[in-house]
């Protein structure tokens, strides 16, 4: 805090009343990053263009988001934190990763798929974001060597071929 409040030029007391303490000051700078971060995502669910080039550049967006190295500290901190603030790790959670399950189910509803379950297309989505960044964002998370970025494109390639088959599978089951 001491540090935060050096470089802002305020007091430590202005900080607290604006936000409450540490746990407010995360909220708002994971608020104001994640919303940063939407900003693609979400052009990518406005753009034009077949599903699989969406879903691709949507994968894309969002793996190069998460690798970001400021988002990675704040992947860290959200999980060093998250245990004694569960507060910290909601945050996290809300305006990062639902939101962008919340914007690709969006897209998917509007211009894929517009009758299906919301609950299970939203199962799908979750289960298409593991798979496009599991293994890659993870490893810059704890520090490990980052893999290839051919590989990246080829777990990103498996997951659109695999969340467009199971879009298949729910528009045949409608």
């Amino acid at each position: 805090m001491a540090e935060i409040v050096a470089r802002s030029g305020g007091s430590k007391s202005l900080v607290y009343e604006q936000f409450g303490g540490k746990a407010g000051l995360f909220r708002a700078m994971m608020e104001q990053r994640c919303a940063g971060m939407m900003v693609p995502l979400a052009a990518v669910a406005g753009s034009t263009g077949t599903s699989r080039e969406v879903l691709t550049a949507f994968a894309r967006s969002f793996v190069a988001a998460l690798s970001d190295p400021e988002v990675v500290g704040l992947q860290r901190i959200a999980t060093a934190e998250g245990i004694r603030n569960p507060e910290v790790a909601e945050t996290y959670f809300a305006c990062g990763h639902d939101a962008a399950y919340d914007c690709l189910v969006s897209y998917l509803k509007d211009g894929v798929i517009a009758s299906c379950n919301p609950a299970r297309l939203r199962r799908l989505v979750v289960v298409f974001f593991a798979m496009i960044q599991g293994d890659a964002v993870e490893r810059l998370v704890v520090g490990a060597n980052p893999i290839p970025y051919e590989e990246i494109e080829s777990y990103i390639a498996l997951a659109v071929d695999w969340l467009l088959d199971r879009l298949i599978e729910l528009s045949t089951d409608s």
